[in-house]
């Protein structure tokens, strides 16, 4: 279950991520920060922490009420992603807003990977003998309103701190042998990236699709999690 990553800063600012990757726990939390990057590895670390302590345990006490819907493991991802939601809201943004984060969390136990996130990244499966899939797309701001020719500098659409109540979008798919889960965080998406062959589905192939000529100013995060 390795997890590789790359940023590229290009001309235009975008934050370095902050993430928790744990073998043992099949985790993985990747949070970008619109703000204080201390305060958004609190709160990476507020749903690390949950998570392991309730890794096993469907009996726990839980500060959010679970939803029926879920496993055992998505519900400790929503409520992990809500104690994190819930630290920033009171204790970074409780007079006025100061900090906020795009949010991404996905674990893996064997019968289903399940992630939930808020804003960026754009998710995508990549199976063996299959194209790759999209599974989400995050629609930012400079997407909306940027004009043809001239893109904006990154703007999130949407944030875990700014609100008691975040809109957390949750996902759940049955994982194959060879799974790969491929993440990137980037206003606007070349089409090159669905013709990648097998062999090319990695941080060095998909690197070199994202920061071809036209796009080189763009920047961007970019995780790939072998399953």
């Amino acid at each position: 279950m390795s997890f590789q990553q790359r940023s590229y800063a290009g001309k235009i600012f975008r934050p370095k991520p902050e993430f928790h990757h744990s073998d043992s726990e099949r985790l993985l939390v990747v949070a970008t920060p619109w703000g204080n990057r201390a305060g958004t590895r609190r709160a990476v670390d507020t749903l690390s922490e949950f998570f392991a302590s309730n890794l096993g345990d469907n009996e726990a006490t839980s500060p959010f009420r679970k939803l029926p819907h879920l496993s055992a493991v998505g519900n400790n991802l929503r409520i992990g992603v809500l104690l994190a939601n819930e630290y920033f809201f009171n204790s970074e943004n409780k007079d006025e807003y100061k900090n906020g984060a795009e949010f991404f969390a996905a674990a893996y136990d064997q019968k289903e990977v399940v992630w939930l996130q808020v804003g960026h990244p754009h998710v995508f499966l990549k199976r063996q003998g299959r194209p790759i899939l999209q599974l989400s797309a995050s629609i930012d701001l400079s997407m909306e309103l940027s004009l043809p020719g001239k893109a904006l500098p990154p703007l999130p659409g949407e944030l875990i701190g700014i609100d008691a109540n975040p809109h957390i979008v949750i996902n759940s798919f049955r994982p194959a042998p060879g799974d790969k889960l491929v993440l990137i965080s980037r206003s606007w998406l070349p089409q090159e990236l669905f013709a990648l062959p097998d062999d090319e589905i990695s941080v060095e192939g998909i690197s070199r699709v994202l920061s071809q000529q036209g796009s080189e100013d763009l920047p961007y995060w970019l995780g790939v999690w072998d399953l």
